[in-house]
């Protein structure tokens, strides 16, 4: 589920609980209102936990890919201060910061890597198509060629006769990271690497101070505790 689907939720339920409905009572009409499948399949889910005895906090613990940890932390703190509708307008706020900040940085890469494709686009058609036509010319004087125009036109029978295998690699390679990157150690090696990267460092570090004074901000403000906070 996308950020949107949990801000849908979100303001829906900090709507109704500050209209006077009981949680239990919110969490039905919202999933009555929901026409995203898995959002109102795990609306039921926390209605039926609440049922079975578990707080609030606890019942959105066990979605963490949906809920992170302080979503939930901060939930638990309204639950025990009795001010869970005030909390989630904060969440709320909270969220449309942070989809602010995504679209600036959205923004702010989207043209280099624009420019970055095109060029490599170029490349290729120059290499695949252009290249090609100049073949029996360049063969004549083969031995009067630059180093670099050399290496070129390997590159252009390369790609033209392995052109499947190379998608094929790609293709694997692409898979192979992706798999990497779903694991702890990858994700831990990219975020070292992003904070070593000249220029784009200082953006991730404000990124991420930003964000974690945010954090940190709410959830003192709204009774969690320091060592909570931090962790």
């Amino acid at each position: 589920m996308s950020a949107k689907d949990r801000m849908f939720f979100t303001e829906r339920l900090a709507l109704l609980l500050e209209t006077g409905n009981a949680l239990h009572e919110a969490l039905e009409i919202i999933e009555q209102q929901v026409e995203h499948a898995l959002l109102a399949d795990l609306i039921k889910q926390l209605r039926q936990d609440i049922a079975g005895g578990l707080s609030f906090s606890q019942a959105l613990a066990k979605h963490p890919r949906v809920f992170s940890t302080t979503y939930v932390n901060l939930i638990a703190a309204g639950e025990q201060g009795g001010f869970i509708a005030e909390v989630l307008q904060r969440l709320i706020e909270l969220e449309e910061k942070q989809a602010e900040l995504r679209s600036t940085l959205t923004s702010a890469f989207s043209y280099p890597c624009f420019l970055i494709l095109f060029s490599a686009g170029v490349v290729l058609f120059v290499l695949m198509v252009v290249f090609p036509k100049f073949a029996e010319l360049f063969s004549r004087i083969a031995d009067q060629l630059p180093f670099t125009t050399t290496v070129l036109m390997a590159a252009s029978d390369i790609l033209r006769q392995y052109w499947y295998l190379i998608i094929g690699g790609l293709g694997a390679s692409l898979f192979l990271v992706a798999r990497w990157l779903s694991k702890p150690s990858g994700v831990a090696t990219v975020d070292r690497f992003k904070l070593k990267i000249p220029v784009i460092k200082d953006i991730f570090v404000k990124l991420y101070l930003s964000q974690m004074m945010r954090v940190m901000s709410l959830s003192l403000a709204n009774g969690v505790s320091v060592p909570d906070t931090l962790k």
